[in-house]
């Protein structure tokens, strides 16, 4: 038969590895809805494309850029990404932008 310190030794163990699960589990769902607030909207690409006319002796011509291409980085550019994922059972949403391209 177990003595009363090896009781609580037992007791204590089991108490420790409870509370463990029970953090490990409600860390997270604290997190993800109390602590870090809404996700920031994705980055876009403006909706409307560059629209320019000409015209010349009675003849209108219209020309529309697309978004195909090369681009290059420039003052006020920003990288970044946005990812569903779950976490120990919470769905979020991972976000990371940066501006130092």
């Amino acid at each position: 038969m177990a003595t009363k310190r090896q009781r609580r030794v037992i007791f204590g163990v089991i108490g420790v590895a409870a509370v463990a699960v029970v953090v490990a589990f409600l860390g997270p769902y604290v997190y993800i809805h109390f602590i870090e607030g809404p996700a920031p909207s994705k980055l876009e690409l403006p909706k409307t494309p560059t629209t320019t006319s000409s015209s010349t002796a009675g003849s209108a011509t219209s020309t529309t850029s697309t978004l195909d291409g090369t681009w290059n980085v420039g003052a006020g550019s920003i990288a970044g990404y946005l990812v569903q994922e779950v976490l120990i059972g919470q769905s979020a949403t991972a976000v990371g932008r940066t501006s130092k391209i």
